[in-house]
């Protein structure tokens, strides 16, 4: 996922935001989460903050480690790591929240 595509900071949040979620879930600390894919307890926070490009096998990784066997949950959210598939005039096509992602309403900065 490249910093510079439409909507990949979006995708980096919600993706972030879920895979936070998943890691709370079960109990697991940023370290150990961390150590699983060979990287620093910062670089998971700076993940989960959506501050930081995903790797494909980062995320598949963490993925197991929370315990998501669920091939359509693993899909929807590695599809967020991988980015859009297709653009129609510069919008893209896919859906790209995973089920029970906030709506995209939530992640608006408010008003100034």
């Amino acid at each position: 996922m490249s910093a510079g595509e439409p909507g990949s900071v979006v995708r980096r949040m919600l993706l972030g935001s879920q895979l936070r979620r998943l890691r709370e879930a079960r109990g697991i600390t940023r370290e150990a989460a961390g150590y699983s894919i060979r990287a620093s307890e910062s670089k998971i926070s700076r993940m989960e903050l959506g501050r930081v490009s995903f790797k494909t096998r980062d995320v598949e990784d963490l993925l197991t480690l929370y315990g998501i066997t669920d091939e359509q949950e693993r899909a929807s959210l590695l599809s967020l790591a991988k980015g859009p598939t297709s653009r129609a005039g510069g919008t893209v096509t896919r859906t790209c929240c995973p089920a029970g992602s906030p709506p995209m309403s939530a992640w608006r900065a408010p008003p100034r």
